[in-house]
């Protein structure tokens, strides 16, 4: 098959298979501004859109969310919740968006890994992994 490039496109639709519950009672969300540059450098925003599902936390500096990463020293290292829907960012460096930051996860469906040890963190409320 030379000649031809393999193309992935994006359906448009957010895929919250992760979400471990749709009981609106036991779910917290919280809104946010994305630092755009932080997640295209950690090459998490296919087709200009930060997926839902992709673990976040709130940066030091500016309170901006910014992509999980637990080796981290500017906040990144400690979990505050997951993208709720798809949020589309082609062209912006700057975005809001909703968190969700209390009710359950299953972990084995995030777009991304995150290590269970990740959800002792101080602001994570009731998320967790099941």
């Amino acid at each position: 098959m030379s000649g031809f490039d393999k193309r992935v496109t994006y359906a448009g639709r957010s895929d919250y298979s992760w979400l471990g519950s749709a009981n609106s009672k036991v779910l917290g969300f919280d809104s946010g501004e994305f630092d755009v540059d932080l997640f295209r450098g950690a090459d998490l925003c296919p087709h200009g859109v930060i997926l839902s599902g992709t673990a976040v936390c709130r940066l030091e500096r500016g309170g901006r969310l910014g992509p999980f990463d637990v080796d981290a020293t500017d906040g990144r290292g400690v979990l505050c919740g997951f993208v709720f829907g798809d949020v589309r960012v082609s062209g912006r460096t700057r975005v809001r968006g909703e968190v969700l930051v209390r009710g359950p996860v299953l972990v084995e469906r995030l777009p991304g890994s995150v290590p269970t040890s990740a959800f002792d963190g101080r602001e994570l409320g009731a998320v967790r992994g099941e």
